[in-house]
């Protein structure tokens, strides 16, 4: 079995200590050593009695700024993070990781991801990245990398990741002033495949709590301030550092590399422009022809969330395919049915 001593688990979390406290208990006695980055006005009382954790209290502070000053504290060679809300499977930690060891020239590595959403006495499952099955950004430059991963793009914010990928992220993101939620990990995942290939593996890695009206549903996405004269200095700065990096990995001039930039932001957008309209944003909000809409959108979605369950049921790495991922589920769903989460930490 894979160890886990040279990775480092750790956990984002923001007025939710009745998540995070759920989250905390489903690692207990993994052996993963785990940092918590609290921004919450008020401390999570309970961090002493978790022998791995090293709770760190950041009232206050932004998302970028207290995971950048977490990550300078950990010592192993890897690291992994989740959201308080998520949970990742340990069979996936250990599939990934020894992956990486294997493949040092991979700086990313993570399997398949369902989404799950507590409706009363049930939990419905679904399947996400569908697009993303046998993924693997494997470009022999970084300026192929980030082409091939904004152009089919998949979150890599909770793959396991070489420690020093992770800073560099985070660091230029608070030096330059990247803040919005939706746009630094942007940043985060261009420099990752600018440092190394990235690789999604056929095991069941994690599964992801919808939660309506939370940070990524809210938030407005890449596509929409792209072009925003508010948002200039930080779509600047956001061209520039990836600029810089794909220069100095690829050993080429920095306006060549400004090109490969330009490229990808291009590939950016046209990727985002593919996604329907939110109704929320449309000239229908607000009347009685936007409740029709909405009702036939949950209906739609509802069906492709059908259609995809039955896709991965022949699709190693999905829960639903064999016994062990549904094992990893079953205690998952324990975990989702036993904690009252519904509070905050204010």
């Amino acid at each position: 079995m894979t160890r886990l001593d040279d990775l480092t688990l750790v956990i984002p979390t923001h007025f939710r200590h009745g998540y995070l406290k759920r989250l905390l208990d489903y690692f207990r006695d993994s052996g993963l050593t785990t940092l918590v980055a609290d921004s919450s006005d008020n401390p999570f009382t309970q961090a002493g009695e978790y022998a791995d954790l090293r709770y760190f209290h950041y009232p206050k502070v932004g998302l970028p700024q207290k995971v950048a000053d977490v990550l300078s504290k950990v010592t192993t060679p890897y690291t992994v993070m989740c959201a308080d809300d998520d949970f990742i499977t340990l069979s996936g930690l250990r599939t990934c990781l020894a992956f990486l060891r294997d493949n040092p020239d991979y700086a990313a590595a993570q399997g398949h991801i369902i989404q799950f959403r507590p409706e009363q006495s049930d939990i419905e499952y679904s399947p996400m990245y569908l697009h993303a099955v046998d993924r693997d950004v494997n470009g022999a430059t970084a300026a192929q990398r980030v082409k091939q991963h904004f152009a089919n793009n998949v979150a890599i914010y909770y793959a396991i990741r070489k420690t020093e990928t992770y800073l560099d992220g985070y660091r230029e993101a608070v030096d330059n002033g990247l803040s919005n939620v939706n746009f630094f990990p942007k940043l985060d995942a261009m420099l990752t495949v600018i440092h190394g290939k990235h690789r999604v593996l056929p095991v069941f890695y994690s599964a992801r709590e919808f939660i309506p009206g939370s940070g990524s549903s809210t938030t407005r996405r890449f596509s929409e301030f792209i072009d925003d004269p508010e948002y200039a200095k930080e779509i600047e700065a956001f061209r520039d550092v990836s600029s810089r990096y794909i220069a100095d990995k690829d050993n080429i001039a920095y306006g060549q590399a400004r090109g490969h930039v330009d490229e990808t932001v291009e590939l950016m957008r046209a990727w985002y422009n593919r996604r329907a309209p939110r109704l929320a944003n449309s000239g229908l909000a607000g009347g009685a022809l936007h409740k029709v809409a909405r009702k036939i959108s949950i209906k739609v979605d509802q069906l492709k969330r059908r259609k995809e369950i039955r896709e991965s049921l022949n699709t190693p790495g999905f829960p639903y395919h064999d016994e062990a991922g549904r094992s990893e589920l079953e205690r998952i769903e324990s975990f989702i049915r036993s904690y009252d989460v519904s509070h905050s930490s204010k």
